[in-house]
């Protein structure tokens, strides 16, 4: 058995040395409050922006960061007798709360270490908000289907990348008005983003290392991302290979994992 293992989280450090089973404390978690800057007041109606994209910049460093598409629709009969609409939102490669379709709603800002509100992960790409029809000979809608249909305010959940590729959490608030009559609109009323980047992978407890070559380990990290577990065994090659995916479901990711005898050094690191 190797009498010393380095494991490396992002620019942190870990060195322990066993040849029995010990504990060893790592660092302290990042705390989840940290400091946000608001947009103030925007009350922006997405309808008016129908069939041309809504880009917005969260932080105004001079790239838009996620982009609102709407949509209207009319049947082809003759007299025509409903339509509907749709909102979409597009992640311009950033991230949003999701789940395969939709871009799921949360019920307050959200910061590091709050507990999801509604199944989902962070994901890329376009996402359907919501969508309603109208029926024109009886003059009535469906109003907003799917989950946002009960909701009169509620969040966007934004992971973006700033003019220097570090990733900021943000949230944008909509008001959901459930009107009738065609062209049914959501309002981005304001947003808000977190100033320091999140952090990389952390560990936020002891790390015990037993007999069976394997470690076990918890680190903090981001809800709803994807992380590889990566070694590497000459830092001066650094090459560094992928052993295991891992999808985060809560703020910690505990990983129990072998440790090959000609492997020296870990790392946890975010997925792009």
């Amino acid at each position: 058995m190797k009498q010393k293992l380095i494991i490396i989280f992002s620019s942190m450090l870990l060195i322990v040395f066993f040849g029995q089973a010990q504990e060893i404390i790592i660092f302290d978690p990042t705390s989840p409050f940290r400091p946000s800057k608001s947009s103030g007041p925007r009350n922006i109606s997405i309808s008016a922006h129908f069939f041309t994209p809504l880009e917005i910049d969260l932080n105004e460093d001079g790239i838009n960061d996620i982009s609102f598409d709407g949509q209207y629709y009319i049947t082809a009969d003759h007299p025509t007798s409903g339509g509907g609409g749709w909102i979409s939102i597009n992640t311009l490669n950033n991230y949003i709360w999701s789940d395969n379709r939709h871009a799921l709603p949360r019920f307050s800002p959200i910061q590091l270490g709050e507990p999801s509100t509604q199944n989902g992960s962070f994901n890329k790409g376009s996402f359907l908000i919501s969508s309603y029809s109208d029926n024109f000979i009886d003059g009535t809608t469906t109003g907003w289907t799917g989950p946002w249909s009960d909701i009169d305010i509620g969040y966007l959940s934004i992971l973006f990348t700033d003019s220097s590729n570090q990733l900021h959490a943000a949230s944008i608030r909509l008001l959901v008005p459930d009107d009738s009559g065609i062209f049914m609109s959501m309002y981005i009323m304001d947003w808000s983003y977190e100033i320091d980047p999140l952090p990389e992978p952390s560990s936020t407890e002891y790390a015990l290392m037993p007999y069976d070559d394997t470690f076990h380990m918890s680190f903090s990290v981001h809800n709803g991302l994807k992380y590889a577990l990566e070694h590497c065994t000459n830092l001066v090659d650094g090459i560094w290979v992928t052993n295991a995916f891992h999808t985060s479901t809560a703020n910690t990711l505990s990983i129990t994992n072998d440790i090959d005898s000609e492997v020296g050094f870990w790392r946890l690191k975010r997925m792009p």
